[in-house]
């Protein structure tokens, strides 16, 4: 069991190994230790042997892979290859289901017309829009598994799937459903199915994109953390200006209507918060009340 004796002991031993140039039990030491500073160190001096020994391979082999890439481009060398692959693609997507799920690339490059065929054409069903919000999810948990140790110290054993689902699907189930009911009653036009699969939608950055910064994240140093953390930053960003944008196409709002509806969609997902926390508590005390009452009436029998 971790305490600071522990931390004390084994960071002791990941300096020693680090001055010894043994990076790998000084990482392995640090890691127990909870030193990430430590643990970067040890962990560029690795990278960079290694990148040392293979960087002129990987250059040389992304160079011919460019190389080939442009004559096959030049030539046609490829084109068969090219037909077949997109003969291939189109088979694929001609699968309704995986069609409307790989429908979310559109929102990447043309969100205002993806959330006009989502409204109008029904270019997505409810069930795809259930799979990618559990693509999300699962996500989330990846995120929280598998981002290195260096921008995510804590122990995967202390992980809680159940925490990550309240802290990351619940709040966008939250959004949905207060938005819906508030544009229900003021100048929203927006169906509740609209909502639902366009408010996923919103988050194809996130989505497409997140599984790449977690692989970056255990190649990076914390020399490197502004990388990092200026690429979740700008995902999580681009994910919110899309939800700003598909409330004003689906409820069709002009752009004062669009800030009052999402001001008013925010004070009452606080609210709800705020009741169910109360409703918890409430909760809480009575099922204490009633263990004790119980407990009183078997001792007195």
């Amino acid at each position: 069991q971790r305490n600071n004796m522990f931390d004390l002991a084994h960071n002791g031993i990941g300096n020693a190994y680090l001055r010894e140039s043994n990076y790998e039990e000084a990482m392995y030491h640090f890691r127990l230790a909870g030193n990430t500073s430590g643990y970067s160190d040890a962990f560029w001096e690795i990278r960079n042997l290694w990148i040392m020994t293979y960087g002129t391979y990987i250059f040389i082999g992304i160079l011919a892979l460019a190389l080939v890439l442009y004559i096959g481009r030049k030539t046609a060398l490829f084109s068969h290859l090219s037909e077949e692959r997109h003969r291939m693609w189109e088979k694929i997507k001609s699968v309704k289901i995986i069609g409307e799920v790989l429908y979310i690339g559109t929102f990447i490059k043309h969100p205002i017309n993806g959330f006009y065929e989502v409204k109008k054409h029904g270019k997505m069903s409810v069930f795809a829009a259930t799979i990618l919000y559990f693509v999300f999810y699962v996500e989330m948990i990846l995120s929280n598994v598998f981002t290195g140790f260096i921008f995510n110290p804590s122990d995967v054993e202390t992980i809680s799937i159940v925490k990550i689902l309240f802290l990351s699907v619940m709040p966008i189930f939250l959004g949905v459903i207060c938005n819906y009911l508030i544009s229900s009653i003021t100048e929203g036009c927006g169906r509740f199915k609209d909502v639902y699969i366009a408010t996923i939608c919103s988050f194809a950055p996130i989505i497409l994109f997140y599984p790449f910064v977690i692989i970056l994240s255990n190649v990076l140093t914390l020399n490197e953390q502004f990388i990092y953390q200026a690429l979740k930053v700008f995902l999580w960003a681009w994910s919110f200006l899309l939800v700003y944008i598909m409330i004003k196409e689906i409820q069709e709002l002009s752009f004062r209507e669009n800030h009052k509806n999402i001001f008013i969609t925010l004070i009452t997902m606080i609210l709800f918060v705020a009741f169910g926390f109360l409703l918890y508590m409430l909760g809480a005390q009575v099922v204490n009340f009633v263990k004790e009452v119980v407990i009183e009436v078997l001792s007195n029998g």
